[in-house]
């Protein structure tokens, strides 16, 4: 690579994630293929502390492909199937509509607030 050349993926990396305590995780960048095992892993890590809520930041999160939009799925399901209550950040009328295409959620209170098996609303 040139000396003056930019690297991109230093960059703009595909996605960042930052966990915060006591469970939350704000995502930005793309959501693919290529980089949910990164969402699923950061979300075992924030079920393994212990909290009874879990909150996932995606304001700043683009969906990228199929494989991403299932990510969602499978993080939803984690964290339900591990007991604890989801909160949702970030969602817009587009992401809650794919959203609830997804069959992510049947709710949505402004941040999305999802208890384990009772997310009817």
């Amino acid at each position: 690579m040139p000396a003056d050349a930019i690297d991109i993926a230093a960059v703009a990396p595909a996605m960042e994630l930052m966990l915060e305590r006591p469970a939350t995780l704000r995502c930005s960048g793309r959501l693919d293929g290529q980089t949910r095992r990164s969402l699923c892993s950061a979300v075992e890590t924030l079920l393994s502390w212990g909290a009874a809520t879990v909150t996932i930041d995606v304001s700043d999160l683009r969906l990228g492909d199929r494989e991403g939009a299932g990510a969602l799925v499978r993080v939803q399901q984690m964290v339900l199937d591990a007991g604890v209550s989801l909160r949702w950040i970030g969602l817009d009328a587009g992401r809650l509509h794919l959203m609830r295409f997804l069959d992510l959620s049947s709710s949505y209170d402004g941040a999305m607030a999802m208890r384990p098996f009772s997310a009817a609303g």
